[in-house]
């Protein structure tokens, strides 16, 4: 069902439609101001702050850029209510800044709210950003505030919402009769259409937050129109009275020009900004052979020895695919599968010494282009370089501490290659930081991970250049992984990373008690906290929370990360904490891990040894690439007051036989598996 109302003396048409939602993370919106939605929204976790994953045009799903008054749509967890909020309209008549106990501040400015869940949120982009180059996103919910989320801002970031609300296909146009443009149901060359979008920017007279658009006030910045990749008539680009300031309909006439019918591509310019590919309107007439443009301008770099990266430009917008062909050292060429992306790819497992000639083509169902210019590329020979491989202790531990373990692990490797070195001490105070901190009751408030992360870059500016592989025990993870997220005084340009290994370490928080700061660093205790027993779910430390979230958002400074995780058991007690046993020194339930984990050793929880992100709400880049559980290690053999690294020989928790077992003689499950890891990247 479908109208039109012109509007006097105003080239412009106000259209009611609706997009309806195909998937759990779509909207539906109707024109004729706001938006209907069918959402299925998430449980919301009680108690925890709102975390905001993702920001992005409600109309195309970019996530680039936003601009004033653009409608966004937010991603997360415990960003609102469990049941889907409607927008409310205030004593003003603007669209409220408050729904179910959640607001929404880009920049410190309170954002009008189409609707909110615990999982998404819409809002309406406030025009006081505007001349600012970024912009910071924070979510409260029900007196909680997440952490700040930055975004870029742009003068323009249009998008045109699609028929089926994918930000893809058939545009939700109309036809100059007002009826729904279709394939079916196509518009003529040289009448209009009307379709609407988003990320306009400021009109030319200036609209307010939230206000309901009463004039057809024209887009501030100029507007192109492309339909079938000419350029079209614009009659009417701005504000769709009845509607939302920030939501902008475009009435663009069909050119007679055209040389043929069909869906043929729809795109729009707003200023410098131009709108997602993908879309397309309806036109009478026969629709043109499907032909594809060549992919040009193909380049290829070596990344690393054995990988390398392919660019090129994607001239055939239709395409579904880009097909990859490979020759090596002048033989014929193969094709290796279709591209990871429409514009790039990564090729690995590229052979010393042999150049490659690499070339593309376009692909769409069985129609191919011709095929790019060829690049080529030559790998270097293979090299046995020789690295370090860094051992960091734990809480409560010191350099001597992890020599045995050391000493057993350079068994296992090839020292022309692989040399251990496990002199880092963080009681040292590398850098002029703080020593004293990890086995000190008494220590400074300045003894945090962080310092430990700056401590162990001046320890690394000691060593000879040159590449270097980490095994973090415990704290030692967590210190490394600060690093290698932070980069700290460009250490690692110097000497890079090229695996990481972390053994029991709290990636995602033990659960602390208060008996722990009797026995080691309180700061550092505190710093690294996190409990899945807490009645609020699980809650862990601002400084975890921002290192997790930073690690699953943004590229390493050492690239792609080797990883392997291990986690250990400690059968008697496998649960810290959850009832009263000899080895339980607060016998309770008000924290510990989750009872689905059997491999806990009895001070980190599997879990957070094994980074399991899906366990706290998060999800990026950065995963593990291998975990590893072993019954032959814990962090204690039933005295968690040793809080060390111990290895046992006994098996499947099998206590009656506990042969005896050291960091010297950790068992046949382990150090090999570390080893053959660290020779292998």
């Amino acid at each position: 069902m479908s109208t039109k109302t012109h509007i006097p003396n105003q080239p412009v048409f106000s259209y009611n439609w609706s997009i309806n939602q195909t998937t759990p993370t779509r909207f539906r919106t109707s024109a004729a101001f706001l938006l209907t939605l069918l959402f299925a929204g998430g449980d919301a976790l009680a108690q925890q702050a709102p975390v905001i994953s993702a920001v992005s045009n409600a109309a195309s799903y970019s996530r680039g850029a936003v601009s004033p008054g653009e409608m966004v749509v937010l991603f997360g967890t415990l960003l609102g209510p469990s049941q889907l909020t409607h927008l409310q309209l205030d004593s003003n008549g603007k669209l409220s800044t408050t729904l179910g106990n959640t607001q929404v501040y880009f920049g410190g400015v309170a954002a009008p709210l189409i609707y909110v869940s615990a999982t998404q949120l819409c809002a309406m982009v406030p025009y006081d950003v505007a001349g600012s180059v970024s912009t910071q996103v924070v979510v409260h919910y029900e007196g909680l505030v997440s952490q700040p989320y930055t975004v870029a801002v742009a003068p323009s970031a249009p998008g045109i919402f699609s028929a089926n609300a994918s930000g893809q296909g058939p545009a939700a146009a109309s036809n100059a009769n007002g009826s729904t443009n279709s394939a079916t149901n196509p518009a003529a060359p040289g009448s209009y259409v009307t379709f609407y979008l988003t990320g306009e920017g400021q009109l030319a007279v200036p609209g307010s937050d939230g206000a309901i658009a009463t004039a057809a006030d024209a887009v501030g910045s100029a507007v192109t129109v492309t339909i079938g990749g000419v350029q079209a008539q614009v009659m009417y680009a701005g504000a769709a009275p009845g509607n939302t300031n920030g939501f902008a309909q475009v009435n663009a006439v069909i050119p007679s020009s055209l040389q043929s019918g069909g869906n043929l591509a729809l795109t729009v310019q707003v200023g410098n900004a131009a709108s997602q590919s993908g879309l397309t309107i309806s036109v009478t007439g026969t629709a043109p052979p499907v032909t594809l443009a060549a992919p040009t301008n193909l380049q290829a770099v070596l990344a690393t020895s054995t990988t390398a990266n392919l660019t090129w430009v994607n001239n055939a917008p239709t395409a579904t695919a880009i097909r990859v062909e490979v020759s090596a050292a002048g033989g014929a060429f193969q094709d290796v599968g279709a591209a990871n992306a429409l514009t790039s790819t990564t090729l690995g497992n590229l052979q010393p010494s042999t150049t490659y000639t690499l070339r593309v083509r376009a692909q769409s169902g069985q129609t191919y282009s011709a095929y790019s210019n060829d690049a080529s590329i030559t790998t270097p020979p293979q090299q046995q370089t020789r690295r370090t491989v860094l051992l960091l202790h734990g809480l409560r531990q010191s350099s001597t501490d992890i020599q045995p373990f050391a000493e057993s692990l350079q068994t296992y490797l090839n020292p022309t290659l692989l040399t251990v070195n496990a002199n880092f001490n963080y009681g040292n105070g590398y850098g002029g930081l703080p020593g004293g901190c990890t086995n000190n009751t008494t220590c400074p408030s300045t003894c945090t991970v962080e310092n430990g992360a700056r401590a162990l870059a001046a320890f690394i500016q000691q060593l000879p250049a040159g590449h270097i592989e980490i095994v973090g025990y415990s704290l030692g993870g967590l210190i490394a992984r600060d690093l290698i997220l932070n980069n700290y005084s460009g250490t690692l340009s110097r000497n890079p990373v090229d695996a990481l290994v972390t053994l029991g370490t709290p990636n995602l928080g033990y659960p602390y008690e208060p008996i722990d700061d009797t026995i080691s660093c309180p700061t550092l205790n505190k710093e690294i906290d996190g409990n899945y027993r807490d009645t609020r779910g699980y809650v862990w430390t601002n400084y975890l929370s921002n290192l997790n979230q930073q690690w699953v958002a943004k590229a390493l400074p050492t690239g792609t990360l080797p990883w392997l995780a291990v986690a250990g058991t400690a059968c008697p007690d496998p649960y810290r904490l959850t009832g009263p046993t000899v080895f339980d020194l607060k016998p309770d339930t008000s924290s510990g891990c989750r009872n689905a984990n059997t491999l806990n050793d009895n001070i980190v929880c599997e879990d957070s040894a094994l980074f399991n992100t899906s366990s706290v709400g998060i999800q990026g880049l950065n995963g593990i690439t291998l975990q590893l559980t072993s019954s032959r290690y814990s962090h204690t053999t039933g005295n968690w007051f040793d809080n060390l690294f111990v290895v046992s020989s006994f098996d499947q928790c099998n206590w009656t036989n506990p042969n005896t077992g050291d960091l010297g003689n950790p068992g046949a499950d382990l150090l090999p598996s570390i080893a053959s890891f660290l020779a292998s990247h």
